[in-house]
């Protein structure tokens, strides 16, 4: 079994910390950032574990700011000035003194921002996060390094503000353009670390597809949606102003239904409805899954750093496969009522799921590339718990 490259707390000692006072440590930040990344991110080889674990912080808190209850000019602002600390980490000529300088000017309000709408949950994650810590250890990068992560962050912001700018999600030409900019570029930006990390000269081995890593972005991007409709949908009654929900109006127009109805689960007069938007959001992942298995089908080289890569890229793709499974299995009615039963894999699917392609990551046949294939087309039939 490959051994973590960083070596992280597990969440009760994360509790602890937090209860005590103590500071999370880059790792702990993770950890209270992530749900099912934290673990994928420990296997990757050296500084590409430690690119992406900073580089996932920074989106991190693009995240809260875009889910959090919070009034929506000071929401583009909080995106906007992520967005610069994105664009000067990216500068060649940004000095540690000028680093501090933007740490003690800009976090305190983007900090400010974020608790005024944050989960509680969250609050441990942010606090770290506005002690600069992120900003520091990014900065300590290689200089090309720290360009692909500030890249990164201000391409997750524009699709983040240019979504609230347009008044949301109107027709699914609208959905495909968010999703690119914030999470199918965040699949180019891992697939151009790679690359530059280890596919660059003096290395013949062939570089990964950007394309094809923005096929599994997208992907993935798209079942957090799906999986998360009725939550998405419970935050903008609550905000109207501020929140998205991310259902194409196209397509309750096209059901003759509004937005509200779809959520109204006990009446089944909306049950078809709710069928076919759900069907619609498979049919616009179907592809994208597919350029994402041929993504992981393609990182064909056995060395540690490629398998710990794919690794990497398999653990969350499997996690949304079995998503899915799970969703249209349950079907409309259950996943627009939005309970967790009938919408994600439990933690124990997570670890179970995590520790078997971890267990036969380095088995030197094509063994994964059969147990990818056989997965994506049949996942019900891997009941992993049971083979522990």
């Amino acid at each position: 079994m490959l051994q973590p490259t960083l070596i992280l707390p597990t969440k009760d000692e994360v509790k602890k910390m937090i209860s005590e006072g103590q500071p999370l440590g880059s790792n702990g930040t993770l950890v209270a950032g992530s749900r099912t990344f934290a673990k994928p991110i420990s296997q990757l080889p050296g500084i590409m574990a430690r690119a992406v674990r900073e580089m996932y912080a920074d989106l991190r808190a693009l995240d809260e700011i875009e889910d959090g209850d919070i009034e929506p000019d000071k929401k583009k602002l909080g995106l906007h000035k992520i967005a610069f600390l994105g664009s000067e980490l990216a500068n060649p000529e940004l000095t540690e003194i000028g680093l501090e300088s933007l740490i003690s000017k800009e976090l305190p309000e983007i900090t400010q921002i974020l608790l005024s709408g944050a989960d509680p949950f969250k609050v441990p994650f942010i606090n770290s996060f506005g002690t600069g810590l992120v900003l520091r250890d990014a900065y300590r990068l290689p200089l090309e390094v720290r360009k692909i992560i500030g890249n990164s962050i201000v391409h997750m912001s524009t699709g983040m503000m240019r979504a609230l700018g347009d008044g949301g999600i109107k027709t699914e030409k609208d959905l495909k353009k968010y999703i690119y900019y914030v999470a199918g570029l965040v699949g180019g930006s891992t697939t151009q670390l790679f690359n530059l990390l280890y596919r660059s000269p003096p290395t013949t081995k062939k570089r990964l597809d950007e394309e094809l890593a923005i096929g599994l972005g997208e992907f993935l991007q798209l079942t957090n949606i799906t999986s998360n409709v009725r939550a998405d949908f419970n935050a903008r009654t609550a905000s109207e102003r501020s929140r998205l929900v991310f259902i194409p109006e196209e397509y309750t127009r096209a059901e003759g239904v509004t937005i509200e109805d779809l959520f109204k689960t006990d009446d089944l007069n909306y049950s078809l409805a709710r069928a076919n938007v759900l069907n619609r959001l498979w049919n616009l992942a179907q592809p994208e899954r597919d350029k994402g298995l041929e993504y992981l089908k393609s990182i064909t080289d056995k060395d540690e750093d490629s398998v710990r890569y794919k690794l990497f890229c398999t653990l969350p793709f499997v996690f949304a496969v079995r998503n899915w499974e799970l969703m249209l299995r349950s079907g409309g009615d259950k996943v627009f009522e939005g309970k967790k039963i009938n919408t994600n894999i439990n933690e124990e699917d997570v670890e179970s799921l995590t520790d078997y392609f971890t267990g036969n990551a380095m088995r030197p046949d094509d063994y994964l590339d059969r147990m990818l294939e056989s997965f994506t087309r049949n996942p019900s039939l891997y009941d992993i718990s049971q083979r522990h």
